[in-house]
């Protein structure tokens, strides 16, 4: 995540940066943090087989994968709808950390909080949206 953070932050020092405020920042790295933890832990399943090959539990892990990714990238680009896809990574993170606590293994319970965090801060960004949208109408 490291060197993530430190791109956004460089992104978030210049002049002509895209990205908003440091919240934002947060979620970006946050997001790729999850989908690179997620990414190396499906991998690690493949490898290590049985139950945690199964298609239910390969889907949603390949499911907060690629959210993750695409919430980073509406971020990044300051799409308007970054708040709905925040939504969406939110509700699929819980459900891939919900899977991947099942399991027994350290590496499963920290993808597990991988997903939790990223679900927290795409809440955060969904949540914010909603309450700026809320007040713009009164």
């Amino acid at each position: 995540m490291h060197a993530a953070y430190i791109f956004l932050q460089s992104m978030l020092s210049g002049d002509d940066n895209m990205i908003q405020n440091k919240s934002m920042v947060d979620s970006i790295a946050t997001c790729l943090d999850c989908y690179k933890t997620c990414a190396e832990t499906k991998a690690h399943c493949i490898e290590m087989g049985g139950t945690h090959v199964s298609a239910k539990h390969l889907m949603i892990m390949e499911d907060c994968i690629r959210i993750c990714q695409i919430s980073a990238d509406f971020i990044i680009r300051n799409s308007p709808h970054h708040h709905h896809i925040a939504k969406e990574c939110a509700e699929i993170c819980r459900e891939c950390a919900t899977a991947c606590d099942a399991f027994p293994e350290e590496f499963m319970k920290e993808c597990a909080r991988h997903c939790n965090n990223c679900a927290d801060s795409c809440e955060k960004m969904a949540g914010a949206h909603t309450t700026a949208a809320s007040k713009s109408k009164h």
